[in-house]
C-alpha cells in the first residue's frame, strides 16, 4: 500500500513554519477518509520545545504529525474537500493521540519514538487542543 506524503512549502509564518502545497487524503484507522486542504499551515509535531531537543520532528513519519495537528487544531476532520460537507466529524485528543501514534507506525518509526511523541502530547496536549 502507498502511503500519501504531506507536501509542503515553507509558510513564513513563525508558529507554523510549513504549509501545504497539495490537499493531503489518507485513511484512518478505523477507517474513514480524512482529507486536509491545501494551504492548511504546520509545523510537523506541536509537543514542547523540551521534547524536540532531543528527538527531530520533521521525518519519514511527518504526515502523521500534519493528521495530528489538523485534528488538534479543529477537534475533528473533514472527510472530502468539499465546502458544504456537512459538519466535520469530532475526535476527542486521546483518539488524535492515538491516531498519530498509529498513523507514525504506518510510517515507519520505531517503536520507540512513536512512544515517545505519544506521551509528549498525552502530557502536554492540552495545552493546544482546539486552540
Amino acid at each position: 500500500m502507498k502511503l500519501p506524503i504531506a507536501q509542503v512549502a515553507p509558510s513564513g509564518i513563525k508558529n507554523k513554519p510549513f504549509v501545504l502545497t497539495k490537499p493531503l487524503k489518507v485513511s484512518l484507522s478505523w477507517g474513514d477518509k480524512m482529507y486536509i486542504p491545501k494551504g492548511y499551515w504546520t509545523d510537523f509535531a506541536s509537543v514542547p520545545k523540551v521534547v524536540r531537543l532531543f528527538v527531530d520532528h520533521i521525518g519519514q513519519d511527518s504526515t502523521a504529525f500534519v493528521i495530528h495537528d489538523y485534528m488538534y487544531n479543529f477537534g475533528g476532520y473533514k472527510r472530502d474537500g468539499r465546502t458544504k460537507e456537512r459538519a466535520p466529524s469530532k475526535v476527542t485528543r486521546r483518539v488524535a493521540d492515538a491516531e498519530m501514534r498509529y498513523q507514525m507506525g504506518l510510517y515507519g518509526a520505531s517503536k520507540a519514538r512513536q512512544f515517545t511523541f505519544y506521551w509528549a502530547v498525552r502530557l502536554f496536549g492540552w495545552l493546544r487542543f482546539k486552540k
